[in-house]
């Protein structure tokens, strides 16, 4: 991957599923690792410089070899974030390349402490659309010290007219000390 001001993208490129499992790195990479354990795949595209936006491009024969992978996980500066085996075979039908970005979602306001945006898309189109229950995407986050899940409350926002609207609470549970988990089974606007 290439790291650029508060951007970090990637390619992942490879063959994955059983015994045949297979990752080529670009040449020239300059952040990121991949690896797979029991079909389970993981990309770690985290950095040094606290960037606010991850973009991780999947070649569209990659993408659909993902359709034998358990999960996908990408580790960014931001959150990590992973797609179970129905949102990746949602991701597998993909009639071209797919690109997961993971940012700084934006969102401000009374009560809010951080926000996230997650996508995936092929060629503009959400792969994970709302109230299609294509699968299940888990982002983990780093909360503060001496907090866990019940400190905190998260909500799937959109934005209409410069006001954010509050349109479903999500599930939170804890994940390894000082770390949350936050599921959702679509990414996308209402």
């Amino acid at each position: 991957g290439t790291v650029s001001g508060d951007e970090v993208t990637g390619t992942l490129e490879g063959t994955f599923g059983g015994s045949d499992t297979t990752v080529e790195s670009k040449p020239g990479s300059t952040t990121g690792s991949a690896e797979t354990t029991t079909n389970d795949v993981a990309i770690d595209l985290t950095t040094k410089n606290d960037t606010t936006t991850t973009t991780l491009n999947v070649t569209q024969d990659t993408a659909a070899s993902l359709n034998q992978a358990n999960s996908l996980t990408v580790k960014t500066d931001v959150a990590a974030v992973k797609l179970d085996s129905k949102a990746l075979g949602a991701v597998a039908q993909a009639e071209d390349d797919v690109t997961i970005t993971v940012s700084d979602g934006g969102v401000t306001g009374e009560g809010v402490e951080k926000s996230y945006t997650v996508t995936a898309e092929a060629d503009g189109q959400n792969l994970l659309p709302y109230g299609g229950k294509k699968g299940t995407v888990t982002i983990t986050v780093k909360v503060d010290e001496g907090k866990t899940a019940a400190n905190y409350q998260a909500w799937y926002v959109t934005e209409s007219a410069g006001s954010w609207s509050y349109v479903e609470k999500l599930s939170m549970t804890d994940a390894a000390p000082g770390y949350v988990d936050i599921t959702i089974d679509h990414l996308s606007t209402v």
